[in-house]
């Protein structure tokens, strides 16, 4: 966390319903660990080790219907409602792969 205080105007509804899908994927696919970073621009990053998941397999999580093929009870809609909600505000919402870690960052429109 930042030592400032981080000021966005958001949609309360918008922006649970984009962090409660987020964290029901990493739920789901993390192995075990799990850190969420507010940057001092606002921007929210959240990251967990996640060893089903590969760099081709993170390109995908964003499409609508992709599932990973040990996802339990899953439509795989979760991250593909939380890309649009995010964009539909004028932020940006992107995953990527790196040493065992899928790393998603919410980058939320300026204030």
């Amino acid at each position: 966390m930042p030592s400032e205080k981080v000021y966005k105007f958001l949609d309360k509804n918008t922006i649970t319903r984009v962090f409660e899908n987020i964290l029901s994927n990493a739920i789901k696919y993390s192995n075990g660990d799990f850190n969420i970073t507010l940057k001092k621009n606002g921007n929210i990053i959240f990251s967990n080790t996640a060893n089903s998941l590969d760099a081709t397999t993170t390109n995908k999580i964003f499409d609508r219907y992709y599932t990973v093929e040990n996802a339990k009870k899953s439509t795989g809609i979760g991250l593909a409602i939380a890309k649009q909600l995010v964009e539909l505000n004028g932020g940006s919402i992107y995953g990527k792969y790196e040493k065992g870690k899928l790393i998603i960052e919410v980058k939320l429109s300026e204030v």
